[in-house]
């Protein structure tokens, strides 16, 4: 895709650069650079693109191809959005939409900053 193909493609969806970037699991960098075509993408950052043209056109919305969906970054999401719970400092409360979750910490081997 051209840079302006690009450019058009996310102000059609409505999205900010940083938005737009963090879906398709590029830097916000990259991509400014590519849409004014300091920068030229790479095969796999083309094939994101192509893939999100494809949503625009078949759904009008774009889906996340961001690649952090690992263990980790859940684990991440999940202690940062924990509620507390109990005196006791080791049960915890995550709220979904559909379900509650308490879980109980075993070991406690660091902390936050």
């Amino acid at each position: 895709m051209q840079p302006n193909e690009i450019k058009k493609l996310r102000e059609n969806l409505h999205l900010s650069q940083r938005v737009f970037s963090e879906r398709l699991g590029i830097s916000y960098a990259k991509v400014s650079q590519i849409e004014n075509n300091k920068r030229v993408q790479t095969l796999s950052q083309e094939v994101s693109f192509r893939k999100a043209q494809q949503d625009y056109e078949k759904q009008g919305f774009l889906t996340s191809y961001d690649s952090d969906t690992s263990d980790s970054a859940e684990l991440t999401k999940v202690l940062t959005e924990t509620e507390y719970v109990d005196t006791a400092k080791y049960f915890y409360k995550t709220n979904d939409s559909s379900e509650t979750t308490i879980f109980k910490v075993q070991e406690f081997v660091g902390g936050v900053a």
